[in-house]
């Protein structure tokens, strides 16, 4: 339970960096925030829906099930998003090296 709180603060936290951090877009450094939220939503879109759908801390949304069926489609969604945040934070590995250099 604390894991999970941990995780979805820390992955909200990251949603709303990205939503403030400049970009470039076409060799131009993107600034104003209109034009950041944009690259970041519109042109970034499948990081950014890969980002909100890791955040979603899905074992509590879902709730208990009694159902066997619900189990396991339940443990295989689990693996999908375990997944998607391993991309998330590949991605954030990645934008570390970058600042860094």
């Amino acid at each position: 339970q604390t894991w999970t709180i941990f995780m979805v603060i820390f992955f909200s936290i990251d949603i709303l960096l990205s939503f403030n951090t400049a970009a470039y877009r076409r060799n131009e450094l993107v600034v104003t925030r209109a034009e950041i939220a944009y690259n970041y939503v519109v042109r970034n879109w499948v990081w950014f829906l890969i980002d909100v759908i890791s955040t979603i801390p899905w074992g509590s949304v879902a709730g208990d099930s009694a159902s066997q069926t619900s189990v396991l489609r339940t443990a295989k969604i689990g693996r999908i998003l375990r997944l998607l945040r391993v991309l998330r934070m590949a991605k954030l590995v990645g934008v570390m090296h970058r600042l860094q250099s």
